[in-house]
């Protein structure tokens, strides 16, 4: 009888040290984390949610994030990457192998909330009058990202290559005096 009392005394405790140690595990993964808060909103969201109010612009909905990954040779050559990193106004380089994560978000009082295809085939897209800005998040850090307006598309859609950056401007507007083609050739050797 006195050794199953023993047994049945080590097996509650047993059972209390796991229910410590499991209570332990998701107190230090939660309460010490710091990359949500209560309201279960990501330091990464936050920190965008600054970068864009801080440029002027009005959130209209937090939509999530849009992709992590890291940032490769191989990648930062690629579509559409290419396209969303050579609309940027600092040099990638220091950002290789990091992690980025893109937040995205629907804005008001962006310039291209107002924004009219040109040209015929275009006709078809029409802008919301609201713009989707995307912001490159390393190391909880808002660093850039790019915009394109939102729209109702019809038949056609618009080009994956139609990216602004995040204040609007386009590739050609942020580089008068450079020829894309030569521009993206460079850039794929400089990344070589």
């Amino acid at each position: 009888m006195g050794i199953v009392k023993n047994i049945q005394g080590v097996l509650q405790v047993k059972r209390y040290v796991t229910i410590f140690l499991l209570g332990m595990v998701l107190f230090y993964g939660v309460g010490c984390s710091n990359t949500t808060n209560n309201s279960n909103t990501t330091t990464s969201q936050i920190v965008s949610k600054k970068y864009i109010e801080n440029k002027g612009y009005k959130i209209v909905s937090y939509d999530g994030i849009f992709e992590e990954y890291v940032l490769t040779k191989e990648k930062i050559t690629q579509e559409p990457y290419i396209q969303e990193w050579a609309v940027q106004s600092f040099e990638p380089k220091k950002y290789l192998e990091k992690k980025i994560t893109v937040e995205k978000f629907t804005v008001q009082n962006h310039p291209l909330d107002k924004w009219i295809p040109i040209g015929g085939l275009n006709n078809d897209i029409q802008s919301t009058g609201k713009t989707a800005i995307y912001v490159f998040v390393v190391d909880n850090k808002a660093i850039g990202g790019y915009s394109i307006p939102a729209v109702k598309e019809g038949k056609i859609k618009l080009a994956d290559t139609m990216i602004w950056s995040v204040d609007g401007k386009h590739f050609s507007e942020l580089n008068p005096h450079i020829d894309s083609e030569q521009w993206k050739k460079s850039w794929q050797e400089k990344f070589e």
